[in-house]
């Protein structure tokens, strides 16, 4: 495969640089190796800051019933907190996506590794695939 560019890593850095130079006409590639958007959005800001506010909602329910504001404190559900986090992450990585697809960036799954100036390898789950560009960011 042959470009302009080719942009390693899916997070906010990436995505957006790929995004930008597919809009200035240049044919780019995105090389991810995990998950589009990165480890803020997967697995560090996103997902802690969702925790947290949840967090932070349930000991104020808490402190109204200790100060009989409320009858009584109401359970949680840590599993439904999990998984509506787990929804956020995944919302946001469809918008990312669709962002990427619909600026017209290749987006290749795998791991880059630099073969010489201008040649990255990929190594994917079914092989492994050679893509040149003028330039890699």
């Amino acid at each position: 495969m042959m470009g302009d560019v080719v942009v390693v890593g899916g997070g906010p850095g990436g995505y957006v640089a790929a995004i930008r130079l597919s809009q200035l006409g240049l044919k780019t590639t995105l090389i991810e190796k995990d998950e589009l958007g990165g480890e803020c959005t997967n697995w560090g800001c996103i997902p802690s800051k969702h925790l947290i506010v949840n967090a932070k909602k349930i000991h104020s329910i808490k402190e109204l019933a200790a100060k009989n504001i409320l009858a009584s404190s109401v359970p949680f559900n840590m599993a439904k907190i999990s998984e509506s986090t787990k929804q956020v992450v995944h919302k946001l990585r469809q918008g990312i996506a669709y962002l990427l697809k619909a600026n017209g960036v290749t987006v290749v799954k795998g791991e880059a590794v630099f073969e010489k100036p201008g040649l990255i390898s990929v190594k994917k789950n079914d092989g492994e695939q050679k893509i040149s560009a003028e330039n890699i960011i």
